[in-house]
């Protein structure tokens, strides 16, 4: 059993979730302006990231990424201005592809306006 933990889809678990995490959905500016702030505190660049699902919501869509690393594990509700680095994770709604690491993910925060936004900006690649 410990082994099958191990070695699902590569991801580490966090030790413990944030409050803030489990009280809230990824879309809420509460949950937003958290993981802002612990993204910013851990650094964008000492996390992993993995494809946890796609939503569309009036018209939009989003990716919804996996944020994992100390003691973080949160999901991030990104703004994808251009889906060709993406694959087909916006055509198949991201079926398939749940799990797959998004390897050099580079993405920008945006906190100048009332809600905080994360917006995908490129892509190394998708490990799956």
């Amino acid at each position: 059993m410990l082994l099958l933990l191990c070695c699902s889809c590569g991801q580490q678990q966090a030790p413990e979730n944030h409050s803030v995490f489990s009280q809230n959905t990824p879309d809420s500016p509460l949950y937003k302006a958290e993981l802002e702030r612990q993204i910013r505190a851990i650094g964008a660049d000492r996390l992993d990231y993995h494809v946890e699902g796609y939503t569309e919501r009036q018209g939009e869509a989003y990716l919804w990424v996996n944020v994992q690393g100390k003691g973080l594990s949160a999901i991030a509700e990104m703004t994808v201005p251009d889906w060709q680095k993406l694959g087909k994770i916006r055509e198949n709604q991201g079926l398939g592809y749940r799990g797959a690491k998004l390897d050099g993910l580079q993405f920008d925060i945006l906190d100048d306006s009332p809600e905080v936004q994360f917006v995908f900006r490129d892509l190394r690649q998708i490990i799956d």
